[in-house]
């Protein structure tokens, strides 16, 4: 009896012994700065608010869109509650500060722009009390500016449902709306379309924030994005005036900042040129003078706080790495200064400089507030110097620690395990299964092996072989053999249908997919789920879905005829008929103003699919540089049907996001359709972008420098790089000319004498097209 009650302990008691001090380790090491796959999902942003005694941390929710936000005390010592806000897949932000509050705009999954605002006493409520919406990215439509939250997009309200734009705006903790449905101002004209203008939102000085109206009959307005006390935008309207485009733009600016109350003052500027100083620039901006701030600062940062204040960082010497980090805040009204380098000391210039920071600051507050995305959050107290700072990873390490910091976040607790047990995983379940069930260790895991190869192969007879896109990837938290389990979220064509579904699957960090790969999937339409085909799987039948074919490229063609379809906004509707191993291709494209395709010039085609285009026309085409082209993951923001086809093609405007690193380059491009991909098109819908690698490089630089407007002197086309017309501009600014080399959108087009507004480099004398004369 003895001897076999001592077997028992070392068969099972042992092993739990064991167990127990791997659960421990295990759950130690989530509190490592750099840990992953600890089930809890990684704090995006820390916001501090409340004069600095209150924290909240915003992170994705794992399970949904949603995000969460978790509320503490300003020490993280008490935890208040978490918030759920509606999210869309792209999970964005728009942040303010206003009445002592912190307010955060979010899209949800039906286009519906919300905004919480997280009150002191830890409640939190949408204060958008009527709904406007947005179909595209949320910060393509949502701005903040000095300490207010402007949006336009269209009013779904109508008691027709049609969609009239409207403007919105979040100031003092309220909501106001304005319909922009046929203004008397605007004489009864019916808006159709919404454009930021360029360089009105951000740090340019006294700057009013507009929108560019595109009214029914093609004429142009133009509507502040603030909005009066009565809640009713202000309108510039010349319909009869014959100036040029930027001229009404600076007038309808000068109206506005006089309506407003913001005309005959100065305002602070940073100089581009090196060493990037801050000047105090005249009412009328003809004269500039030095910023005389406490110590002077280098290679200068301004952010726009509210009304009457900015805040200025640099370095304080000329050169970064000799000097540090300070800050100021300045108001252009009263000229007074106050030092906040305190706020920024534990950050770099390339911190500031990132993208990702964002300072905030109420008028008549002595509290200031700093988010860096995906790093830290800081607050500080100007009249006190009291100031905190607190990094992403430690307030994730409240929540590891049962919502309750400690004096070392970093410190397991025994609340923190508690948490961790809850919430299961693997090792967990198996130390629990040694502890109560110990018999079931014997037989469990040849069950479960067993039943899992018996359903994966009956999933595989009964679904259908498609190729997917891989959207979203994102560990559950669960591990199967030290390895995540990872939900996948999936992208792929059903029966003319483009459809999202979500697939789980263990996966090994030696051989992970990555976001935007292609994929085998067996999908079931019955019961809406997929699995993953794995190399391993013999896939039963020949039941299989429309597999995208790879390009396969015709070369050796040659244009022989120029059938004219007719014409859409200024520009030709032709189809090229092009002959190639002795068969002819039908190509629809849009010859551009001033560029004309020639009989008897050689070309080259792709196939994609069935849909056969142009790759290259003329001289281009003996540019063997197919290598330098790099394929981006991009995002449909938005594309209007032009109303004209051509060989069962319809033409398509659309206005394409690239993604490139942490940036978006957003462009415009024409291309015939076939009707089955108008049929599965939406806005947001993720699709793959072919670009130079030396253009785009180029274009990204470029994109960096000042902006402004052009006249263009010269133009010379140079074939073309698929249907957009390879062209080097000379343009003219202040006596000076720049070079633009670039591919063209053939619905505008190009000519001398035509007004772009461009981005530029003085120094190479490079420019980059961001509006072209008609756009």
């Amino acid at each position: 009896m003895k001897k076999s009650l001592v077997l028992f302990t070392l068969i099972f008691f042992i092993p739990a012994i064991i167990l127990s001090f791997s659960v421990w380790s295990d759950f130690s090491k989530m509190y490592e700065p750099d840990a992953v796959g600890n089930g809890v999902s990684d704090v995006k942003q820390v916001l501090y608010s409340g004069d600095g005694t209150q924290v909240l941390t915003v992170m994705d929710d794992s399970s949904d869109d949603d995000m969460l936000v978790n509320i503490y005390n300003g020490e993280g010592t008490t935890y208040y509650g978490m918030a759920r806000l509606d999210s869309d897949m792209f999970r964005q932000t728009v942040i303010a500060y206003q009445q002592g509050n912190a307010i955060i705009a979010v899209k949800d999954l039906q286009d519906n722009i919300l905004a919480y605002q997280f009150n002191r006493d830890s409640t939190y409520s949408n204060i958008v009390n009527k709904p406007i919406t947005e179909s595209g990215f949320l910060n393509s439509s949502t701005i903040s500016w000095r300490g207010q939250i402007l949006i336009a997009a269209a009013d779904a309200s109508n008691s027709d449902g049609s969609k009239a734009p409207a403007i919105a705006m979040i100031r003092g903790g309220k909501y106001h709306y304005a319909s922009l449905d046929r203004l008397a101002s605007l004489q009864q004209k019916r808006v159709t379309r919404l454009d930021t203008v360029s360089g009105t939102f951000d740090t340019a000085g006294a700057m009013v924030p507009m929108y560019e109206a595109t009214l029914a009959d093609s004429t142009t307005a133009y509507i502040s994005g603030v909005l009066t006390d009565k809640d009713t935008p202000l309108v510039y309207y010349k319909p009869n005036s014959d100036k040029a485009s930027f001229d009404l733009k600076d007038e309808a600016q000068q109206y506005f900042q006089k309506q407003l109350g913001r005309s005959g003052r100065s305002v602070v500027v940073i100089n581009s040129d090196y060493p990037k100083q801050p000047y105090l620039q005249s009412a009328d901006g003809q004269s500039r003078k030095l910023l005389k701030l406490p110590k002077p600062l280098y290679q200068a940062n301004g952010f726009l706080l509210n009304e009457d204040e900015v805040l200025i960082t640099g370095s304080t010497a000329k050169n970064p790495d000799e000097g540090r980090i300070g800050a100021y805040v300045y108001n252009e009204v009263t000229g007074k200064t106050a030092d906040v380098s305190a706020l920024v000391r534990n950050l770099s210039l390339n911190d500031i400089t990132s993208g990702q920071m964002q300072f905030y600051k109420e008028a008549d507050s002595p509290a200031v507030y700093y988010s860096y995305t995906g790093k830290s959050g800081g607050w500080m107290n100007i009249q006190t110097g009291q100031s905190k700072q607190l990094s992403n990873v430690d307030a994730k390490a409240w929540q590891l620690n049962g919502h309750s910091g400690a004096t070392d976040s970093h410190t397991p607790t025994l609340r923190g395990f508690w948490d961790y047990v809850r919430q299961g995983g693997p090792l967990v379940i198996n130390w629990i299964i040694w502890l109560f069930v110990p018999f079931l260790t014997l037989a469990l895991p040849f069950v479960i092996i067993k039943i899992a190869a018996g359903s994966h192969q009956r999933k595989l007879k009964r679904g259908i072989v498609y190729d997917a896109t891989i959207l979203r990837m994102k560990e559950t938290g669960t591990r199967i053999n030290e390895q995540p389990l990872v939900r996948f979220t999936i992208e792929f064509q059903h029966e003319g249908q483009l459809r999202t579904i979500d697939v789980t699957k263990v996966i090994s960090y030696l051989n992970a997919p990555s976001v935007g790969d292609r994929v085998m999937i067996s999908y079931d339409p019955k019961r809406d789920k997929a699995i993953f085909i794995t190399e391993n799987d013999t896939v039963p039948g020949t039941n299989t879905g429309n597999r995208e074919a790879e390009p396969e490229m015709i070369r050796q063609a040659t244009l022989q005829r120029i059938e004219r379809q007719g014409r859409v906004r200024g520009a030709d509707v032709v189809v090229l008929h092009v002959d190639a191993a002795g068969q002819t291709h039908r190509i629809p494209v849009v010859q551009a103003p001033g560029f004309t395709y020639e009989p008897y010039t050689p070309v080259m085609l792709v196939r994609i699919g069935d849909v056969v285009r142009l790759y290259r026309y003329g001289s281009s085409v003996n540019n063997n540089d197919e290598q330098d082209q790099i394929t981006l993951d991009a995002s449909l923001v938005n594309y209007e049907r032009m109303n004209v086809r051509a060989d069962h093609r319809e033409l398509v405007l659309m206005n394409v996001s690239i993604h490139a690193g942490d940036r978006n380059v957003t462009r415009i491009n024409s291309l015939f359709v076939p009707e089955q991909t108008l049929q599965i098109m939406r806005n947001g819908m993720r699709i793959p972008v072919s670009v130079n690698r030396h253009e785009f490089a180029r274009e990204l630089r470029l994109l960096k420098g000042k902006q402004g407007s052009m006249t263009v002197q010269r133009v010379i086309y140079n074939g073309t790089t698929g249907e957009r017309p390879l062209a080097s501009i000379i343009a003219e600014r202040d006596g000076q000319q720049y070079r633009i080399e670039q591919s063209i959108e053939p619905l505008y087009g190009v000519q001398p004498g035509d007004e772009l507004w461009v981005s530029y480099d003085e120094h190479t004398r490079e420019a980059v097209i961001m509006q072209y004369a008609s756009n």
